[in-house]
């Protein structure tokens, strides 16, 4: 999404505004968290500050993979003959065919976009990694929200050590009410809404996270 905003920001800006972006520009600019964008002149005025991470961000690969592991945002396409083709929209946007899928790919895959609370249908603050018997580990504790914040340090026989820190007070607030939604609120699907937004199977709520 920040990419996205450099490179179309009359457009584009919308979308990064709704999902915390101001947060980002105005830290990178070295202003108030909460001083006001302007979504044209604030896009030029960071890839004048800093070129160097904008220039890093565009070389970061969408996933990255071990012997052992896949490390990807959202996860992968387990449906297809060979996951390598999943389209890069996809790992950074798929939610429950991948929670749900078969990981067939012989390692264990490494993933978050996806808050573990909505996986586990609680609310923010638990500190459980979510974890398959087929080898996906969810590591987005949202943060954000006011969940918390995961590292791990991983060998090839798996989690060596789990560290986790707590946001006491939420960061960011979405447009709806992420805590009254239905559990099963988690079932989006990112391609019923052209916007990009997440939107509930049941109650046609639009989810901003």
């Amino acid at each position: 999404m920040f990419l996205t905003w450099l490179d179309n920001p009359a457009k584009s800006y919308d979308h990064y505004r709704r999902n915390g972006g101001d947060t980002t520009i105005n830290s990178i600019l070295g202003r108030p968290l909460d001083a006001p964008v302007d979504a044209v002149l604030d896009a030029q005025a960071v890839l004048e500050k800093a070129p160097d991470l904008v220039e890093f961000i565009r070389k970061m690969p969408f996933v990255m993979e071990t012997d052992k592991y896949i490390f990807v945002y959202a996860g992968i396409e387990l449906d297809l003959d060979d996951w390598h083709d999943t389209s890069d929209y996809q790992k950074v946007w798929i939610r429950a065919p991948f929670h749900e899928g078969d990981n067939r790919t012989g390692k264990t895959i490494v993933f978050g976009h996806t808050p573990t609370f909505y996986l586990f249908h609680e609310k923010p603050g638990i500190s459980q990694l979510w974890q398959t018997s087929d080898g996906k580990i969810g590591m987005d504790g949202g943060a954000v929200y006011g969940g918390v914040l995961h590292g791990l340090l991983l060998d090839d026989s798996g989690i060596k050590e789990h560290y986790f820190i707590r946001n006491d007070q939420a960061a960011f607030q979405s447009d709806v009410p992420l805590l009254h939604l239905h559990p099963q609120c988690v079932r989006v699907s990112v391609a019923s809404c052209p916007c990009q937004h997440l939107v509930c199977q049941l109650c046609s709520v639009s989810l901003l996270f």
